[in-house]
């Protein structure tokens, strides 16, 4: 009985973790299609500004390509605010 419990709490642990990355993954690929829209958008236009989004970009997807969804986030969560600052 314990036995099965204890199995029963590991697949537990385990679906809600798989559920915790599939959400990360979906929040990176979400920030980094935002990003690209708005760095495509007229409202900026500084070449400057498009060419270390792009960088950030290309970063960001870097990191989840190699699984890193955490750093992903973190990195796109970093060049929306710059960018936030930029255009006020």
């Amino acid at each position: 009985m314990k036995r099965m419990l204890g199995c029963g709490l590991l697949l537990l642990a385990g679906a809600i973790s798989f559920q915790a990355s599939a959400a990360d993954t979906q929040t990176c690929d979400a920030n980094i299609q935002r990003l690209q829209d708005r760095i495509n958008s007229a409202g900026t236009t500084d070449p400057k500004v498009h060419e270390l989004v792009d960088k950030d970009i290309a970063d960001a997807t870097a990191a989840r390509d190699e699984g890193k969804v955490k750093d992903c986030i973190e990195i796109t969560d970093r060049v929306k605010s710059r960018l936030d600052k930029y255009n006020k």
